[in-house]
């Protein structure tokens, strides 16, 4: 891999695991799909910030389950749902540019797709949900 695109990755990474990091604390920002996006980038230009991801606490909460089973909470779902449904909604009322609205209908009705009938729900495991 060539350095730049590296570093690249490394810094798109990077970003979205802060703002990630942000949303375990912020409600209403989506976690798992930074984290995600995070270990994505990281895994293709850092094995040790990879390993250093994969061996943290929240990792287990946010992203083990989903990288393993390729599942999510229905909690997780539905918070993710709602984060990126109201993004596309304010996107569309404030761009009034026709193709873009019909781009922003078209990604929200595929996010929904995915969501719902593509990645399985899984059950919520501790606090006493088995």
């Amino acid at each position: 891999m060539n350095k730049i695109k590296k570093v690249v990755y490394i810094i798109i990474g990077s970003i979205a695991f802060g703002i990630g990091m942000i949303g375990i604390v912020i409600r209403g920002i989506p976690t798992t799909p930074l984290l995600l996006t995070a270990l994505f980038f990281w895994s293709k230009s850092s094995e040790r910030l990879t390993n250093w991801l994969t061996n943290q606490p929240f990792y287990k909460k946010y992203l083990h389950n989903y990288v393993e089973t390729r599942s999510m909470t229905l909690k997780q779902k539905i918070a993710i749902q709602i984060f990126a449904s109201i993004m596309m909604i304010i996107s569309f009322v404030l761009i009034n540019i026709l193709v873009v609205r019909i781009i922003l209908v078209l990604c929200f009705i595929a996010h929904h797709y995915v969501f719902i009938f593509k990645i399985k729900t899984s059950r919520e495991v501790g606090n006493g949900k088995e």
